[in-house]
């Protein structure tokens, strides 16, 4: 049979300092504690059940009731339960869950935040469905690693303000603003997430800075385009080149989406493709610049010959950024070289920006730029669920951009547009022009 009573815990504390008050439970040889929210000098305490001070009276009266209360629970107990085979802390766990259900609160919060963080995190990168996205969250946990070889002990409640400053500071040597604002954003997402679940209270990225600064933009001017796709080359430079126009040519084309593509995708003069990244169709009309470039470069089950002899595309784009970055440049040997870049640090991430910029400069509607890249607009999104997007003013704008680049000479969209719109009347009259 259980039995409690009450004991004063001055446990390493001295005679000058009030300990607290517990109720102890002793059941099957063991014996555990509750704690009552009472502490008591040694002087004010009889040793049984009795408070010696000026307030002792209401505070006897809140002792009784707190043991009653628990010798109560324990008779319940023995009459609903088989209380010899519960242990002593299931005993007080079931009691105190009774007597102080926010307690068990409170210890549920406690248990939860004891749960690993790592075990959390990967299940969360589950959730996502883009390869990329998951990567991009594994990356944070790589550098979260390497400024913490703890990390895989800690716990979700570990994940406090501090440590998020103190892993911003380790980003801060390595990364840029905006790569550590990347990296960051993807552990708040995560820690949002568990605060919503139960296991997180407070908001460790409380008044923390994530937000990114402004990057100079990838574009470049015509003139500088067009020195690119002319320029005399090394033999090796000539390839990575033409696939940078080519990717301008398809209005600048995602590097995976072209590289991954098959054969089967090219449909006619249009090549038909789901974006990787948002899983969203897109159908591009193939202009003759860009179909002779297709042409040259064919592969025996891809599109281009790229992933006949690389593994996937990141290993080409590897070796593509590099050469890019040194078009123009002449190598006699492998150390030795001439000329200068003619754009240094270009990647293939100019061909999609410098195409933007050019059809902006030559008055390109916003939304229409929009639909060619395959931007949404949260504010038509509803109705453009109802509307068929209408390809042909995309493959006009940018075949005025590509005669733009050919010939130099900068024409108004909506001239451009207008002539293409009586044009098209007379082909459908069947009237030469």
């Amino acid at each position: 049979m259980a039995t409690i009573k009450l004991y004063l815990d001055m446990r390493g504390l001295p005679d000058t300092k009030p300990g607290p008050l517990k109720i102890v439970i002793r059941h099957r040889n063991s014996a555990v504690s509750i704690p009552l929210n009472i502490r008591l000098l040694p002087s004010e305490w009889d040793g049984k059940d009795v408070v010696r001070r000026r307030d002792s009276a209401a505070l006897n009266v809140a002792i009784r009731k707190q043991v009653a209360d628990v010798e109560s629970q324990l008779l319940l107990l023995t009459m609903s339960r088989d209380v010899q085979s519960m242990t002593a802390d299931e005993l007080k766990s079931t009691i105190v869950d009774s007597l102080y259900p926010e307690r068990a609160e409170e210890r549920r919060i406690a248990q939860k935040r004891k749960l690993l963080f790592v075990p959390l995190y990967e299940a969360y990168v589950g959730t996502k469905r883009s390869e990329g996205t998951k990567n991009l969250y594994l990356r944070t946990l790589d550098r979260m690693r390497a400024n913490d070889p703890d990390l895989d002990s800690r716990y979700i409640g570990d994940i406090d303000r501090d440590y998020i400053v103190s892993l911003d500071a380790f980003l801060s040597k390595t990364n840029t603003k905006n790569s550590r604002s990347i990296l960051l954003r993807n552990l708040k997402s995560f820690m949002n997430h568990e605060r919503s679940e139960g296991l997180v209270e407070q908001d460790p990225f409380k008044q923390i800075d994530l937000r990114e600064e402004q990057t100079v933009k990838r574009s470049m001017d015509v003139e500088t385009l067009r020195r690119i796709r002319d320029a005399e080359l090394d033999d090796w430079q000539v390839e990575y080149r033409d696939m940078f126009m080519l990717m301008f040519y398809l209005i600048g084309i995602n590097f995976i989406d072209l590289f991954s593509a098959r054969k089967s995708q090219l449909v006619g003069d249009r090549l038909e493709y789901d974006r990787r990244k948002t899983g969203k169709h897109y159908s591009v009309k193939v202009q003759p610049e860009a179909m002779e470039i297709i042409r040259r470069y064919e592969g025996k089950d891809y599109l281009l010959s790229p992933l006949d002899r690389y593994a996937n595309p990141k290993d080409y784009l590897q070796h593509m950024n590099r050469a890019l970055s040194k078009l123009g440049l002449h190598y006699t040997t492998s150390s030795r070289k001439t000329g200068e870049a003619i754009f240094p640090g270009l990647s293939t991430y100019w061909s999609r920006h410098t195409w933007a910029t050019l059809a902006y400069q030559l008055g390109v509607p916003v939304d229409i730029i929009g639909q060619a890249l395959g931007h949404s607009d949260r504010s038509h999104a509803v109705t453009f669920v109802y509307i068929r997007m209408d390809n042909r003013k995309v493959d006009q704008v940018n075949r005025m951009l590509i005669d733009f680049v050919n010939s130099g000479k900068a024409v108004d969209f909506m001239s451009y547009y207008e002539n293409c719109q009586v044009m098209e009347l007379f082909r459908l009259a069947n009237i030469a022009v």
